[in-house]
């Protein structure tokens, strides 16, 4: 298990806002694209739980978009769930993109057990961590280091 630093970067629920709105407003705007192949509007967002469980159910009536709770923990248990869809093109949404393997997973689950393609799965977390493995679409803070990120929503130990 990785071991995080003893400094928190506290995440209060303004700033989660402020950038609820900014990832909404990406996410409208990126149908606009003039390159029909590049178009995309998502029909559905998948919210990892626990972490983009809020974020989801906040971006789901920012959008008029369904929203769909999956389990899928790597760090907490090992609880993946098959992920079904009826969408041809989606959102993954997790409060953090760590280390990248909760995406990975996720997206090839999708793409095992569905008939979507690459293009139309787009991720974003409210933060990535430079060294993460995994690129998401969208995100709106970089982190550098070890730090740990307590979120609003989140309880501190």
């Amino acid at each position: 298990m990785k071991k995080y630093g003893t400094k928190m970067i506290r995440y209060d629920y303004e700033n989660f806002y402020t950038d609820i709105r900014q990832i909404a407003l990406w996410v409208e705007t990126w149908d606009e694209v003039s390159t029909p192949s590049l178009q995309w509007d998502p029909h559905l967002i998948i919210s990892i739980a626990r972490g983009g469980l809020v974020p989801g159910v906040y971006l789901s009536h920012m959008l008029g978009v369904r929203n769909k709770p999956v389990v899928w923990q790597t760090r907490d248990g090992k609880i993946n769930e098959t992920i079904n869809i009826d969408a041809s093109e989606i959102l993954i949404i997790d409060d953090i993109n760590d280390s990248g393997v909760t995406f990975d997973g996720v997206v090839d689950d999708i793409m095992a057990h569905n008939d979507i393609k690459r293009d139309k799965i787009k991720t974003v977390s409210l933060w990535t961590r430079h060294s993460s493995k995994f690129k998401v679409d969208f995100t709106t803070n970089n982190v550098d280091t070890d730090d740990w990120i307590v979120f609003p929503w989140e309880q501190e130990n």
